[in-house]
Formats: structure tokens, C-alpha cells, sequence
């Protein structure tokens, strides 16, 4: 977070030491982390690629309609595309460099402004680039100091809106689908009829998800069950398709069931705190949380963002699926 002597310097026109270490960081840390992996994955498409133009045109294109140079090109191409991304970065970091070298600081209003699942910063006609702890502030007008050529943000003056809660509540509103309405009755620990229709729709959602998994993975093992070529060995993936069955029967009951008993109960439970917020990486997809306490909630991509780390909220969530079903930010 940019302190006020630093926004000092940057109203003269100066970069403040700890802000260019810490752009220096975030462009680095970018370009060597997220460069060194697609480098790496670049050089295997391009391999295999010069691998391929050596096998014989038969075994590189085994139809007659497709030219026996074409596989390998297409290949080899994604590996340039993808040296591409690698150059983007690099001429990225270059320009930042330039930026710290001449020493200049451009200043401009603009506003902060929800766009799509995320926040973005729009000065003078142009997207600008949220370091850590500008993206800390509020949706509103601000007055933003930032570098002329890469656009990173250095620190920002806000313009003075009356309330500087009520853009963020209503982004959160709308991203979390939280009706104010519904706030009267959440605060005695019940659930409001908005709610109870979004948890309807989840539970029907878990239950016709689990019935298509079902229906797909019981027609495999009937179409090789009824067979005549393979029902003689038909039994080991027959059993193994209808074991996911019962795995998914359970696994998705087990979730229209938690839905249903905090329909039933409509009962709310509320937490107040500081939002913390972090994200678990799996190996093909990750796993968005936010946290009060020792308490965590898996949240969409959206709903991650829209929550701005290290403010006081509140949450209305039902007690046994966990869903959050309301959230309002406390007032500064």
C-alpha cells in the first residue's frame, strides 16, 4: 500500500524508492516465473514438431486429404505463438524499465469500475494497471498517479464521493446476487424469498447434474453388456462403470440434501470479520476461497474478486451447504 510520502513524491513528479522495488518485483517475478514455464512448453511443441518432419509422409499423415507437412506445421506454429507471449513480456518489462529510467509520473482522473468478473482502473481513455493496494480501493473517481509508458498505478487521491461503501455494496450486491430486501429478515436469522429461490434452483442443479452423470455412465456398460461381441468380458467394466454410478448417486444426493435441509430449516447464520481470500491450485482447475476467521467459502471466480482483501463484512450464509447468500461491507 502507497503511504503518503509517497503519494508526495508522485504529486512532484517522482517515483518513491519502495514503488519502483516493487514494480521492479510484480514485471520480474511476471516475466521469469510465467516465462520460464511457457518457454518450456514452447521448446516441446517445437521438438516434437522437428520430430514429426522426419517421419515419413505416411506416418506423419495417415489420410490421403491431409498434406504430410501439415501436422507438424500446426504444432511448430503453436510453439512460435507461444514465444510470442514470452516477447510480450519481455517488451512489457522493457518499458517499465524505460519508465524508472527517465523517472517521469503521469496523473490523470478516472475511476475504478467493476467490468465483467473483475475491477479495472480507466484514465484518459486507457486501461491503467493495478499494483498491490490499489486494487485495496473502492469502486469510485480518483485522481491516479501512474507510469507514462506501462501504465502501472503508483497511488491514487480519492475525488471525494459521498460514500465510498455504496459502489462496493452495489457491485457486491449484484456479483453475490444479494437482494437488500432480504436483509431484514437475514438479520433475525432467516432466509428472504429471493434466497430461497436461488437455493431451490442449486438444488435442483446438483440433482439433474447427478442424473445426466448417471445416465452416461449407465449407458456405456449396457451397450457393452448387451454386445454379443464382448459379453464375455463384459463384467469388469460393466462393475466399474456402475461403482461411479454409486459414487455419483452419493456425492450428488449428499449436496441436494445439504440444500434441502437449509431450505427446510430457512434458517440464516451470520459472521462478521476480517475478508481474507486465497486461492488453491489443482492440476487441471483451481479453487477459489473466501475467509472470516477460521471460517472458509468456496466462492466463483467473480465473487473472488469482487471482494476486496482486508475490509470488515459481514456474511449471511446457510448453515450446512455453506452458500453465501448475502454480504454487506461495514462502513469504514
Amino acid at each position: 500500500m502507497f503511504t503518503q510520502d509517497d503519494l508526495a513524491l508522485n504529486r512532484n513528479g517522482k517515483i518513491a524508492p519502495s514503488q519502483e522495488a516493487r514494480i521492479n518485483d510484480v514485471v520480474l517475478r511476471q516475466l521469469f516465473k510465467n516465462g520460464a514455464v511457457v518457454v518450456i512448453v514452447a521448446f516441446v511443441f517445437l521438438g516434437f514438431a522437428f520430430f514429426m518432419s522426419f517421419l515419413s509422409p505416411r506416418a506423419s499423415a495417415r489420410s490421403s486429404d491431409v498434406p504430410a507437412w501439415f501436422p507438424y506445421s500446426l504444432i511448430g506454429g503453436i510453439g512460435v505463438l507461444l514465444f510470442g507471449f514470452v516477447l510480450k513480456w519481455v517488451w512489457d518489462w522493457g518499458r517499465v524499465k524505460q519508465d524508472l529510467t527517465d523517472g517521469a509520473v503521469s496523473q490523470a482522473p478516472g475511476s475504478v469500475e467493476w467490468y465483467r468478473s473483475n475491477y479495472r482502473v480507466v484514465a484518459e481513455g486507457r486501461q491503467l494497471k493495478m499494483m498491490s493496494g490499489v486494487v485495496a480501493l473502492s469502486p469510485g473517481n480518483y485522481h491516479f498517479y501512474f507510469l507514462p509508458r506501462s501504465g502501472y498505478i503508483l497511488s491514487a487521491e480519492s475525488l471525494g464521493q459521498a460514500d465510498p461503501n455504496q459502489s462496493l455494496q452495489s457491485v457486491l450486491n449484484t456479483v453475490f446476487r444479494f437482494d437488500p430486501n432480504d436483509l431484514a429478515l437475514n438479520l433475525q436469522g432467516q432466509l428472504g424469498e429471493s434466497q430461497v429461490s436461488r437455493l431451490q434452483k442449486e438444488m435442483w442443479t446438483y440433482a439433474i447434474i447427478g442424473i445426466v452423470l448417471v445416465s452416461a455412465f449407465t449407458i456405456v456398460p449396457l451397450a457393452v453388456m448387451f454386445s454379443s461381441r464382448t459379453q464375455s468380458s463384459a463384467w469388469i467394466p460393466t462393475l466399474i462403470f456402475f461403482s461411479v454410478d454409486v459414487f455419483v448417486v452419493i456425492v450428488f444426493a449428499f449436496l441436494a440434501w445439504r440444500v434441502w435441509s437449509d431450505l427446510s430449516d430457512r434458517r440464516v447464520e451470520m459472521l462478521n470479520g476480517v475478508m481474507r481470500k486465497y486461492m488453491v491450485r489443482g492440476n487441471k482447475s483451481s479453487t477459489y476461497y473466501i475467509a472470516i476467521g477460521n471460517k472458509k467459502f468456496s466462492v466463483g471466480i467473480p465473487q473472488y474478486n469482487s471482494v476486496i482483501e482486508g475490509r470488515v463484512y459481514r456474511l449471511y450464509y446457510t448453515p450446512r451447504s455453506s452458500v453465501v447468500i448475502g454480504i454487506e461491507v461495514e462502513r469504514l
